[in-house]
């Protein structure tokens, strides 16, 4: 694989409501974000992986870890409303500028999805370098249950229609987005043709709460994510 064809961006904010320094937190020794850099550095795909974060500390992390932190983000790209696509764009339109670097493709890497792993990153890759679409989004299945459907019109209400056998739904799990880097100057990060890149449940698991990270914990000590 091209060493040049691939740019991983892992955007990393130091705030977290719900979480305070979510992205430093210990998960099996070492900070969360460091489970993502590894399987990104591992991964034959990648050809560079870039931290993208407005936090001094998080950069220091990510530097020691081996990732590359050239810059911390502007104010405008600091905030709650940031779009991950501005992030993206910032850091590709940096490496340009700065190197005259240009990459085919991105990949984003939340650092929230700690038990991806690095042949995750090279399945996906090689799927959508191989296939006439534009993009690819990593997504776990459920089966789909009437009783789980819901539409709120000021109450819950349950969903009427009956699921077909064996029928499910797919559920954007955050851990993987790619796409060509053309799609940026259009603002998006996913394009008209995006290819699912299936993941099961238990490395879809997305960090939010406290508890979170204990499920993660449980499952890394099981093998799941190495």
């Amino acid at each position: 694989m091209s060493k040049d064809l691939l740019l991983a961006v892992i955007p990393a904010r130091g705030g977290s409501k719900r979480l305070p320094l979510k992205n430093l937190r210990l998960l099996a020794g070492k900070p969360l974000i460091c489970h993502t850099i590894e399987a990104a550095r591992k991964a034959q795909a990648v050809g560079r992986v870039l931290v993208s974060t407005d936090d001094p500390r998080i950069r220091e992390v990510a530097l020691a870890a081996g990732a590359e932190a050239p810059f911390l983000r502007p104010v405008e790209l600091a905030g709650d409303d940031a779009a991950v696509v501005d992030v993206i764009c910032h850091a590709v339109a940096y490496l340009a500028e700065k190197e005259g670097r240009t990459f085919a493709y991105f990949a984003v890497l939340q650092p929230t999805s700690p038990l991806r792993t690095a042949e995750d990153i090279d399945r996906a890759f090689a799927l959508l370098r191989d296939s006439p679409a534009d993009s690819l989004a990593s997504v776990n299945a459920r089966p789909l249950r009437s009783a789980e459907i819901y539409r709120r019109k000021g109450e819950l209400i349950e969903a009427s229609f009956p699921p077909a056998d064996g029928q499910c739904f797919f559920r954007l799990n955050g851990a993987l987005y790619m796409g060509k880097t053309g799609l940026l100057k259009e603002g998006r990060l996913l394009g008209n043709a995006i290819l699912p890149y299936f993941m099961p449940a238990s490395r879809s698991l997305d960090i939010d709460y406290p508890e979170d990270l204990e499920l993660a914990e449980i499952l890394l000590k099981g093998g799941i994510g190495r």
